[in-house]
């Protein structure tokens, strides 16, 4: 298969634990490493399976099954299957037959668990920081007896790691078909998933990530205590989006949020704790912790250095950096650090800033970052927002003329948000949902020039605040109300066929259910999505919007 260029931009927050074999048939355990190295060489696209389906989505192997290829690389490099008995079109068979997939073809990386015994699916979450940073972070986790897979280009493909060897990460890219490091291909910015396996070579004194649930559940396990501590997330980012289950977030405040940081204000009497050198040694991982006492913020790590203020008993903070048993917090806007020796552990939380996210699920959109705030509208599933702040697990976004607050939990993310001039973001070719009157300014108490008929192209050359549009018909200079016309063409191409502003996997989807008759376009739409220009819808546009994806 060519690159995958498909941005899979959807995520799940499904735990499936299968206990099955496939028809019967079991794959048998091998105790070490696998003994050949064609697993190495797998690609998505081979002839042996390119063709099988993933579920009845009608989507096939050899064009989205990237992660489904990757699962079944790991099932092998960790010892759990032999691949003389094993390839990724039995694994897609199975995750057909109990449930691996939803209607878009997206795995559900948990329902890989039960079709080799040894081989379960641990959690997954986001890694961020320069190349270096994720680097280490991989390292970290094949170092606690992990097998990991990670998305590339920005969540639009992934891929299996072999190894990390004097600071180079291998992969094993189902695309490919290729052992090579990883950032000599892809862009490091681009790296953000991870997803965590263990099997058969294992190590079994190791410790566990948490396992994916249906909602973000508020961990309460202790503090970390292995020298190799592993961060993982329970409110899961992956390729696959849930349509048979909605995520209702006014249900529970538990299944939006990580514990909030509290509002107790700063204690001006909060004293030294004097017996922070007494505390039992442990060994302390990033993530969120909640105070058992008045603590005192201190500006360097050490009992020694100066106070800086005070965090109540009973506060959760988010510790963002560890050394030794000391967790660098901000609280109340005093950045510093607190000894960790009097705190429990709440877990890690997933790590958001701002950018372009995908919801995965029906959300309300709150005037507030809190799910106690009054819910304005939903913003529906698949939706692609700008997100402009972020407030602990809580996204600022503008949608349908409201601007308000989402829950992070249940969106995944898509990249940054590219910065564009208000011309180039606006002006370009429009088209015309139907008969709209050219008028001599930009109003509609200004005099009627003539009117534009339906499914007209019109090059609008500006906008204003008000959303009118300047154009030139026939001769006649005069402006248009844009609310009643699509932006179908900017400068980087036409293909926008959802109008949400960005050629993502959302648009090729449709494009794709028109050309299989489960969709009937409209004529804007139709006009959107010729991309070669021929008047026609066909594979041909279809081929080329895939392009302009990757």
């Amino acid at each position: 298969m060519k690159n995958l260029k498909i941005k899979i931009k959807r995520t799940f927050a499904l735990a499936l634990m299968c206990a099955v074999t496939m028809a019967g048939t079991s794959f048998n355990m091998i105790a070490a490493s696998a003994d050949t190295s064609e697993y190495k060489s797998w690609k998505q696209g081979d002839s042996r399976w390119g063709s099988v389906y993933l579920g009845s989505s009608g989507q096939t192997l050899s064009r989205i099954g990237c992660a489904v290829t990757s699962v079944a690389i790991l099932m092998v490099h960790s010892g759990s299957v032999s691949d003389n008995s094993f390839d990724p079109g039995k694994l897609c068979n199975f995750l057909s037959s109990n449930g691996g997939f939803d209607g878009y073809g997206n795995i559900r990386w948990s329902a890989a668990t039960g079709m080799a015994g040894s081989f379960t699916y641990q959690g997954g979450g986001t890694i961020s920081g320069s190349k270096s940073a994720k680097t280490s972070e991989i390292a970290s986790y094949l170092d606690s007896g992990y097998y990991a897979a990670v998305s590339v280009k920005y969540g639009g493909h992934w891929v299996a790691i072999d190894r990390v060897e004097n600071g180079t990460v291998y992969m094993i890219d189902p695309a490919r078909g290729t052992n090579t490091d990883l950032f000599s291909v892809y862009d490091a910015s681009g790296v953000g998933q991870i997803r965590l396996f263990k099997g058969a070579a294992s190590s079994s004194s190791k410790p566990a990530a948490p396992a994916e649930t249906t909602a973000a559940p508020v961990v309460t396990e202790p503090a970390v205590t292995t020298t190799a501590a592993v961060k993982t997330t329970t409110a899961a980012t992956t390729t696959a989006a849930v349509t048979e289950e909605v995520i209702d977030e006014t249900t529970a405040a538990a299944a939006e949020t990580q514990p909030a940081e509290t509002t107790v204000p700063f204690e001006e009497t909060a004293v030294a704790v004097t017996t922070e050198a007494e505390a039992v040694k442990t060994v302390y991982s990033e993530g969120r912790y909640t105070s058992s006492d008045v603590i005192n913020i201190r500006s360097n790590p050490g009992q020694q250095n100066k106070i800086l203020g005070a965090v109540p008993a009973n506060t959760s903070v988010f510790a963002y950096e560890i050394k030794d048993n000391w967790g660098k917090i901000s609280y109340n806007g005093v950045e510093g650090w607190i000894s960790l020796d009097y705190t429990s552990y709440g877990g890690v939380v997933p790590f958001f800033t701002t950018g372009l996210y995908s919801t995965v699920a029906d959300l309300n959109l709150r005037q507030e970052a809190d799910i106690n705030s009054k819910s304005q509208l939903i913003v529906p599933v698949s939706t692609t927002l700008p997100v402009t702040e972020i407030k602990d697990n809580w996204g600022k976004v503008e949608y349908n003329g409201k601007t308000g607050w989402i829950c992070m939990d249940y969106t995944s993310y898509d990249g940054e948000i590219e910065e564009k001039s208000v011309e180039n973001d606006r002006t370009g070719k429009y088209l015309t949902f139907d008969q709209v009157n050219l008028r001599k300014g930009a109003g509609v108490s200004y005099d009627t020039i003539c009117r534009i008929p339906g499914y007209a192209k019109l090059d609008v050359i500006e906008v204003n605040e008000d959303n009118w549009g300047k154009i030139i018909y026939k001769g006649n200079e005069g402006w248009i109300n844009l609310d009643y016309a699509k932006l179908c063409e900017k400068s980087v191409a036409v293909g926008d066929i959802n109008g949400d502003g960005y050629i993502t996997i959302n648009d090729y989807i449709l494009l794709q259910q028109e050309l299989t008759n489960n969709r009937v376009f409209t004529a804007a739409e139709i006009a959107i999505s010729d991309l070669d220009g021929d008047g026609k819808i066909t594979v041909t546009d279809l081929e080329l919007l895939e392009e302009k994806i990757g």
